[in-house]
């Protein structure tokens, strides 16, 4: 399972997550989140191990980010706990669920498009952290890595051609591509690709009088999971598999149809 959640008052995500009752699948296998404080990506893998389920909206909203990714896998994951998503590089993150792990001896000729300066950087073997290294190469070749102005709709373009180019490689080397959810951020933009369903919900926090307050505005959006992950009384908007969606600084999302190349 996958999710991602931006908000534009980080310190009350907390209390817009609570009423979805988020929590990871039972028994919950390894997980980790990412999210961006003082302009900087820090990543937690497995943070609290335990045997009971994992209130994952407590978690997310817990280092008050405005930009959280975070994966939620089975207890039949198999690798290393380094291997569960998301991976960091200076101001961006990515997440993807399932991640495939490539086998060592196949794993070079994937990373051939990668330029050498950034394959240096590459730790594991999964196709998540190849992806996010993927999208860097590409806006490297653009002169667009460090861009903080990069535009969401750039971003969700990007996304997509990184996704097919790991892809394709991996059909070359005869393996199967992963065909899960993919999400990527530089803290201030956020794109999804997605062969699976998405679930997005817009969400809200009240004030005194028990009406939304307009002064909050939030997204949050699950994929790779079960279709009822969240068990309170909000209800989302179903995504079908095949789509791209990006939700931009300013909380804008949009969401588009997956291209088949």
């Amino acid at each position: 399972m996958l999710i991602a959640a931006m908000c534009n008052q980080p310190e009350r995500l907390g209390e817009a997550l609570a009423p979805l009752g988020l929590v990871a699948p039972s028994p919950p296998g390894p997980w980790a989140m990412a999210w961006v404080h003082g302009g900087e990506i820090l990543v937690a893998r497995t943070p609290r191990p335990t045997a009971e389920p994992i209130d994952l909206g407590a978690a997310i909203a817990e280092p008050a980010s405005d930009c959280v990714l975070a994966t939620a896998l089975g207890a039949a994951h198999p690798g290393e706990p380094d291997d569960v998503p998301p991976f960091r590089f200076r101001r961006w993150m990515l997440a993807e669920d399932p991640t495939v792990v490539v086998p060592s001896e196949r794993f070079s000729e994937l990373t051939a498009h990668v330029p050498e300066f950034l394959r240096r950087n590459l730790r594991g073997r999964t196709t998540a952290e190849l992806t996010l290294h993927t999208v860097l190469a590409l806006l490297h070749d653009q002169g667009r890595a460090d861009d903080l102005t990069l535009r969401v709709e750039a971003l969700g373009r990007v996304l997509v051609e990184a996704t097919a180019l790991v892809a394709a490689a991996l059909r070359r080397a005869g393996l199967e591509p992963s065909h899960g959810t993919v999400a990527a951020s530089n803290s201030r933009a956020l794109a999804i690709v997605s062969a699976q369903p998405l679930a997005v919900y817009g969400l809200r926090v009240d004030n005194d009088r028990g009406q939304p307050d307009p002064s909050f505005r939030g997204t949050l959006i699950i994929g790779g999971g079960p279709a009822e992950v969240a068990s309170g009384d909000a209800i989302p908007e179903r995504i079908g598999a095949g789509s791209v969606v990006t939700v931009s600084r300013d909380l804008h999302v949009d969401i588009a149809p997956l291209a088949t190349p």
